[in-house]
């Protein structure tokens, strides 16, 4: 019997934390370039002992850092949940901060959504 797909919500969720980068913050390399994705969805707590497809169970990363994590041992699963937290404030930290005038929230956010156009037509 194979794998239970992930859940698509679960996906767009990790999708989203992820902010385009690799969790890794030693890493941060973009996950979505002119060829596609190179986006890997990583176990946490490894699905063959647990079968657990949930967002806190998942993290998304780049192909280095994934087989670093699974096949290397380079980073135990609490340092992983701690990058899932540190990107959790940096997210809070991006969407708490307040712009002076429409203008300056267009000039940080526009090239955002974007970059998020281009993905999803992609």
């Amino acid at each position: 019997m194979g794998r239970v797909p992930i859940n698509p919500n679960v996906q767009r969720r990790l999708y989203a934390e992820s902010m385009g980068k690799c969790m890794n913050p030693n890493c941060l390399k973009d996950l979505f370039d002119s060829n596609g994705d190179i986006i890997e969805k990583a176990h946490i707590d490894p699905y063959c002992k647990t079968a657990d497809n949930t967002f806190e169970n998942l993290v998304v990363l780049c192909p280095n850092c994934h087989t670093n994590f699974d096949k290397n041992k380079a980073f135990t699963p609490e340092e992983v949940l701690h990058w899932k937290e540190i990107r959790k404030q940096d997210i809070k930290r991006f969407f708490s901060k307040h712009y002076s005038s429409f203008n300056e929230l267009k000039k940080n956010v526009k090239p955002l959504l974007m970059a998020n156009k281009t993905i999803y037509e992609k």
